[in-house]
């Protein structure tokens, strides 16, 4: 087998199996997505993508990890394991990296660490203006609503901090 079919194989299995894990995550078995993404992480999978196509090794990769994370954060995981993971994740591509900063704004807001909450979220915030500078058309509707959300959790954080 040639190194262009192993990672056509690995993209596969990596799509298979994180479509396993949100089902899993769906039905509020976290610590079952936990394993499965930990497993993938661990399989050598995104070394095999990364042979033919590193860019999309580093953005599955990520997806795995935030993926990992969020089940992580909803399975009671301590807060400096789930920030470890998705500081790892920050290693991707914008579109991800936009997630990820959302995601950790949520966590920190979780454990009440506002500052670094505001921090992250007006983070996802820097990230929706780059990527619609950017020309990423086809993903306004989204990003609109992600901003949306961003600014009201920012409104809360703020009105936390006062009170």
């Amino acid at each position: 087998m040639n190194s262009r079919s192993n990672a056509n194989s690995a993209v596969e299995r990596h799509h298979a199996e994180l479509a396993r894990a949100a089902a899993a995550a769906m039905q509020k078995h976290y610590q079952e997505t936990v394993e499965i993404c930990s497993d993938l992480l661990t399989s050598g999978v995104y070394d095999d993508i990364a042979e033919a196509d590193p860019e999309s090794a580093r953005q599955y990769r990520a997806e795995a990890r935030l993926t990992m994370a969020t089940a992580m954060h909803y399975n009671d995981a301590h807060y400096d394991d789930i920030l470890r993971v998705l500081n790892a994740a920050l290693e991707s591509p914008l579109h991800i990296q936009k997630d990820v900063y959302f995601t950790l704004a949520v966590l920190h807001v979780s454990f009440d660490h506002l500052p670094e909450a505001q921090a992250a979220m007006e983070k996802t915030l820097a990230i929706i203006a780059e990527l619609r500078q950017s020309g990423a058309p086809d993903s306004e509707p989204a990003l609109s609503a992600q901003e949306k959300e961003a600014r009201q959790f920012l409104k809360e954080v703020a009105e936390a901090r006062t009170n």
